[in-house]
């Protein structure tokens, strides 16, 4: 049978609003390295903000800081469940177009790493394909393998502790080993500077400079072993098609709210404190502490969440949190433009906005823009069946052109129907 792309009809539209609140929570996250605050020393945010960003700055690590990120991979292992299920109901062969799937998804991510230091469609491409393997296993195993993941993650912390003299090689120029714990090397803040410069080659230059350290801290934190749980974690959930069975699951919904709630905000309420005032290097034993709580907290309030934007969901919100569905559905894309926006607004190539907003300002900024882009994905999918990214994308997952219009028909071929359904579990999964 020759795929073609999702029909409209039989989308689990819940998923596109846990995909929209993931998106505005990155947003939320990555503003603070466009507008350049994350990279400033500790004294100069208290001299540019108010009393207002320290409460802000708290309630950063108390609501966002983790949690997006973990529900955006959470949904990535949905995605992952729903296509093969997909296949396996058509007869095709996953394997072969999950990797061409991800080899698109790498092109993008190395193209994208090349301006932006943060990316992460780099490490979903190259973690997705070790879910390939897992095709085979039993859904406990799969729960077993998240639950292994995430266990392995709390105790990363141990690694670069007991192994502190030749940790110091990847964190000692870019970390303060100051009192507080959010603050960075004074290389990092020069380095910086040339975020400022009007020509694409320095600020391209700076980025990469900038992606290594990323990529030493990631390591240094062991956020690809967390990912990889969360993707593992989410396919399970998806193979219980847990996204179709919202009102029977509603009180296992309430337990995971009020369970989860508790557990997730008390260890985040902790771990916010322990953000401002433990280094975060050198490696210590209350960074192995923090490591270990994270472990529970983090995953408990991310399904937490969950629970209840689909408790509110069911239970009569739908026109509240339905305008997060369209930029849900265009993930991508808007993913992507957020880069350019933020390039565009802080970098000395466009207007050089860098390092003039309080954090106050950054929210206020990101929740403006994402309001924007909410409204445009909604104007543009009246017309369009993908988003632009999103289509370029399937197009070169399925090897050809595929009809981007609404108003085109899926296929014009017998097994039409068939496919639509099929296509449509595919959909849902973007």
């Amino acid at each position: 049978m020759k795929a073609t792309p999702t029909a409209q009809r039989e989308r689990a539209e819940i998923l596109d609003v846990l995909r929209g609140l993931a998106l505005l929570g990155i947003f939320l996250t990555h503003v603070v390295g466009f507008s350049g605050w994350e990279n400033l020393a500790a004294q100069d945010r208290l001299a540019w903000g108010t009393e207002l960003d320290s409460t802000l700055q708290y309630l950063r690590d108390f609501l966002i800081r983790g949690k997006f990120y973990s529900l955006f991979s959470l949904l990535f292992g949905f995605g992952f469940a729903i296509q093969l299920e997909s296949a396996r109901r058509s007869g095709d062969s996953f394997g072969k177009r999950f990797r061409r799937r991800q080899l698109g998804l790498l092109a993008l991510g190395l193209l994208h790493s090349l301006f932006w230091h943060g990316d992460i469609l780099l490490k979903y491409a190259l973690l997705g394909l070790l879910l390939v393997p897992t095709t085979g296993w039993a859904t406990r195993n799969l729960f077993r393998f998240a639950l292994v993941c995430l266990v392995a993650r709390g105790l990363w912390g141990f690694v670069p502790w007991l192994a502190a003299a030749s940790m110091a090689s990847i964190a000692s120029d870019t970390l303060s080993p100051g009192g507080n714990g959010l603050d960075v090397g004074e290389s990092v803040r020069q380095a910086q500077l040339g975020f400022h410069a009007d020509d694409l080659g320095t600020a391209l230059a700076t980025n990469l400079s900038f992606l290594k350290i990323k990529w030493q801290y990631v390591l240094y934190e062991g956020k690809l072993i967390s990912i990889l749980g969360f993707f593992a974690l989410g396919a399970a959930l998806g193979r219980w098609r847990v996204h179709e069975r919202t009102l029977e699951m509603r009180p296992v919904l309430w337990r995971v709210l009020w369970i989860g709630g508790t557990f997730g905000l008390a260890g985040s309420g902790v771990l916010a404190l322990s953000w401002q005032t433990v280094p975060v290097f050198p490696p210590s034993g209350l960074r192995v502490a923090e490591g270990l709580l994270m472990s529970v907290a983090i995953p408990a309030q991310t399904l937490a969440m969950v629970a209840a934007i689909t408790l509110a969901w069911d239970g009569g919100a739908r026109r509240g949190l339905a305008w997060l569905a369209s930029p849900g559905r265009m993930a991508l894309s808007v993913y992507l433009t957020q880069t350019m926006v933020g390039i565009g607004f802080f970098y000395g190539v466009g207007l050089g906005w860098r390092e003039s907003f309080s954090l106050a300002q950054c929210f206020g900024f990101a929740l403006a823009v994402f309001v924007l882009q909410a409204a445009a994905a909604r104007c543009w999918l009246n017309y369009f069946a993908f988003g632009p990214v999103e289509w370029l994308w399937r197009c070169a997952t399925y090897g050809r052109w595929l009809p981007l219009s609404c108003s085109r028909p899926v296929d014009t071929g017998p097994t039409v129907a068939k496919e639509a359904v099929h296509q449509a579990h595919w959909r849902v999964a973007e």
